[in-house]
């Protein structure tokens, strides 16, 4: 009889010794925090520094205050499962100022080496940020390729523009499935598709709680689909515009967004569509 009551009797002692050994083992999934800030003298002196050096499972915080100039604009995830994130999670005291303009054109991060949900930005504003004019670098604020679907919360997307490309502050393409959640879009444009948001070829993605406000563009005032389905749930579109189609959506070739308990008002549209074209 002891031979079989040894073992249950064992294991309640065992298995807490083991998980202990798994916390303290230095190959723990848990990852390190690091420290930014607007000043350089943190953990690491940019942002850009600070994710090519770090580790999978890791998290960057921004402290307060406004990031510019190299290494915090025009910042590549490099395939890393890492977050950056603000320190006090208010997007309003933690800024990535691009300073784009027509001649100085610099975005805010790219996502090209098909980075999962893992990779995160989180709790900051990207303003001021300029895609580089053409069809091929859309997106000012956010870029996302090659099937890269990163996880983007709480963050604030101001006065981004894209000049000739698709998507003002984000564009989403080549089976990208991004999850954007309790964001907000004030005043991006794009001279071509999708003002706030583009998403492009099998690109479907989720907006969840995202707040959308006097955004523009040629198509789509707030977003552009095509070829994709994404859906949006509980977002809100207020004094969106468009000169042709859908001030809210344009959506074509095949696209079925969803909309799911959305509110839309006073969007406007010169052409056809003031709130959907499709």
């Amino acid at each position: 009889m002891s031979r079989i009551l040894c073992p249950a009797v064992l294991v309640p002692f065992v298995v807490p010794f083991v998980v202990l050994l798994a916390l303290l083992s230095p190959n723990s999934s848990l990852g390190a925090t690091w420290l930014v800030n607007p000043e350089g003298t943190g953990d690491f002196p940019t942002i850009q520094i600070a994710i090519s050096q770090s580790s999978d499972g890791d998290v960057i915080e921004l402290t307060d205050g406004v990031f510019t100039g190299i290494g915090n604009r025009d910042i590549l995830f490099v395939g890393k499962q890492v977050t950056v994130r603000s320190q006090s999670g208010r997007p309003e005291d933690c800024i990535l100022d691009c300073e784009g303009s027509l001649t100085e054109r610099h975005g805010g991060f790219a996502f090209l080496a098909g980075e999962g949900p893992l990779s995160v930005i989180e709790g900051f504003t990207i303003r001021r940020a300029w895609s580089p004019g053409n069809p091929e670098t859309s997106g000012a604020a956010v870029r996302m390729e090659s099937g890269s679907s990163p996880t983007i919360r709480n963050c604030v997307f101001s006065d981004c523009r894209s000049p000739h490309g698709r998507g003002g502050a984000i564009y989403a393409a080549d089976g990208s499935t991004p999850l954007i959640e309790d964001c907000s879009f004030y005043r991006n444009s794009s001279n071509y598709d999708g003002g706030a948001i583009a998403f492009w070829i099998s690109s479907p993605g989720i907006v969840r709680r995202c707040y959308f406000e006097e955004n523009e563009s040629l198509r789509g005032g707030a977003a552009s689909i095509v070829f994709s389905s994404p859906s949006f749930e509980s977002c809100t579109f207020v004094g969106n515009s468009t000169q042709y189609d859908g001030a809210v959506l344009f959506a074509e070739y095949y696209s079925v967004p969803v909309l799911d308990r959305c509110t839309l008002f006073a969007n406007e549209s010169r052409l056809v569509g003031g709130a959907i074209s499709s």
